[in-house]
């Protein structure tokens, strides 16, 4: 009944198991498409496990950085779905041309670290994604190569006067439950964050690949 085209779901286990949602969403795919593509995440999202929800959304129009998304149908259901479950989502630099359209979401920012957007693969036209799984979930990873929010450095003053300045009677609109009226105070608080909080990105930590693996890797660099 929620089964998709060009979707997987699929558990890994390690030492602790992972749950993975793996998505392409044509750039033809209609409203339709994202709200099955939304009951499925639901379920998905629904098991006490690490969960990972990625691939090619072709979604170019909402800005994962400053939280903002157009008011189009698909953009704006595909983002209020994963904003109300939740998720976190990692990728911050395009990966075709100017867009930013190959995601990764996690409902744990210690589940993935070192992220890094490399040449494509192959003969595609969208860059590789490489990240590192924690499967040892009391090791601290620092985060490394995923933007982390310096609380220290944030413009409060702005977020006492952006939070005041909201018709909070307005918004709670339609909000039937305590749930409705969080969910919606959650995606404000979350708006003023990336607004006004600076973000940095800790540095990754390379492991060292052997001498003749990373002469490979700079021919491959070359020849793209």
């Amino acid at each position: 009944e929620l089964a998709l085209p060009e979707t997987i779901v699929c558990e890994l286990s390690l030492n602790i198991i992972f749950r993975f949602l793996l998505c392409y969403r044509a750039p033809d795919y209609d409203i339709e498409h994202v709200n099955k593509l939304n009951s499925l995440l639901t379920w998905a999202t629904s098991c006490p496990h690490a969960f990972i929800f990625l691939g090619d959304f072709n979604l170019p129009h909402i800005n994962w950085t400053l939280n903002e998304c157009k008011t189009e149908p698909i953009h704006a259901t595909f983002y209020n779905a994963v904003t109300n479950l939740g998720l976190e989502q990692l990728v911050i630099n395009n990966t075709k041309l100017n867009n930013c359209l190959d995601l990764i979401f996690c409902n744990s920012l210690n589940s993935i670290y070192g992220i890094q957007i490399k040449e494509p693969f192959s003969n595609s036209d969208h860059n590789m994604i490489d990240f590192c799984l924690n499967i040892c979930p009391h090791k601290n990873h620092h985060h490394d190569g995923i933007p982390n929010y310096n609380f220290k450095k944030g413009n409060y003053d702005l977020i006492d006067n952006d939070l005041s300045s909201l018709d909070w009677q307005f918004l709670f609109t339609g909000c039937n439950t305590v749930e409705d009226h969080y969910n919606i105070f959650l995606l404000e608080v979350k708006r003023v964050i990336k607004l006004y909080v600076p973000r940095t990105t800790p540095k990754t930590r390379k492991n060292r690949l052997p001498i003749t693996i990373r002469k490979l890797q700079s021919k491959k660099r070359s020849l793209w």
